[in-house]
């Protein structure tokens, strides 16, 4: 209830770096933008510009934020920042990468948490090493956002099912600050899955047997479960591919044979559910989990890829030619 009261106070384009912000992140999951700034660094910053042991302290407080924050409380002049500001400032330190980088990294959080105030500065420092301690997830916000159109929970349902086709948490709360309350319901419904976009997996719900499963879904299909790596496979119109996790992370460049095969299908655009599995061509027979998570790592991937190819075995599809299929009926 407080976020949704918070949101009425944000403009729309604030609004999408501020959710950003309350999920610690820069983008939604499935962008690879990451801090790579560890809590070792954030002490290594906070001793230079302190000429301080903040180590001792961090031992005494036990959280980077109120390290910086105790640090921070003497001081007297703070600049004014927007939103926008602290999101470009912060997205410019997670982009850092290379020769020099570590160096580079440390002297734009420098700059960051001189500038700001020290309330500020804690929550900033706690968001770059991950660590943002108030409770918030995607569900916290969603129930928020319903919130805010209606004061109750009635419209949860309908955002859920717009986020699962487009998550990403900041351009939704966007569309919805930025539409007339009356206009919403049908704003929601007319959003449809995209290429390059990963559609949020349902989760499943579990049952005491087979025959209460039957009982709540009559018209149901089993199929083997293959104890592999869930990946949504996307090809769209422009030949670009990706894959993603269930967790809407970015596999695309760990499994490249699996990019290769997409883009030979002989299709436009398709968005295809599978497990990935390793394979031994030889027995052709499936290889354990164990060795198909090797090929989740950010090095040697070609040596992986010959020694444990993979399959896509894929169980739906999604979307086909431009088509978003997701509310046809199964068969």
């Amino acid at each position: 209830i407080k976020l949704a009261s918070f949101l009425k106070t944000v403009t729309p384009e604030e609004s999408v770096h501020l959710m950003y912000f309350l999920l610690g992140r820069l983008a939604p999951k499935y962008v690879p933008l990451e801090f790579n700034f560890s809590e070792k660094l954030v002490v290594k910053a906070l001793d230079r510009l302190f000429n301080t042991d903040s180590s001792k302290i961090l031992g005494e407080l036990g959280d980077i934020g109120l390290v910086v924050y105790e640090l921070k409380k003497g001081q007297a002049a703070f600049k004014s920042h927007s939103v926008t500001d602290i999101y470009n400032d912060l997205n410019n330190l997670a982009i850092l990468s290379g020769k020099g980088s570590q160096e580079g990294k440390l002297d734009a959080y420098i700059k960051i948490i001189s500038d700001v105030d020290p309330l500020s500065a804690k929550f900033i420092s706690r968001i770059i090493v991950g660590d943002l301690r108030i409770g918030f997830s995607e569900k916290t916000i969603l129930d928020a956002l319903s919130w805010y159109i209606s004061g109750n929970k009635s419209q949860r349902e309908l955002i859920e099912t717009a986020f699962g086709a487009r998550a990403d948490i900041g351009e939704l709360t966007n569309l919805i600050l930025s539409t007339s309350t009356t206009d919403i319901e049908q704003e929601l419904k007319v959003i449809k899955i995209t290429p390059l976009t990963p559609v949020a997996s349902k989760l499943v719900e579990r049952e005491s047997s087979a025959k209460a499963v039957w009982a709540r879904m009559p018209n149901c299909i089993v199929q083997p479960k293959l104890d592999g790596l869930r990946g949504q496979i996307h090809l769209k119109e422009d030949g670009t591919a990706a894959i993603f996790s269930r967790n809407m992370e970015s596999l695309t460049d760990q499994f490249p044979e699996i990019i290769t095969s997409v883009k030979a299908l002989g299709v436009s655009s398709i968005i295809l559910d599978s497990e990935i599995i390793g394979f031994d061509e030889e027995t052709n027979k499936y290889r354990s989990y164990q060795d198909t998570m090797k090929r989740r790592r950010k090095t040697s991937i070609e040596s992986y890829s010959k020694d444990i190819p993979v399959r896509a075995m894929c169980f739906d599809v999604l979307y086909l030619n431009g088509e978003d299929l997701t509310l046809k009926p199964l068969e």
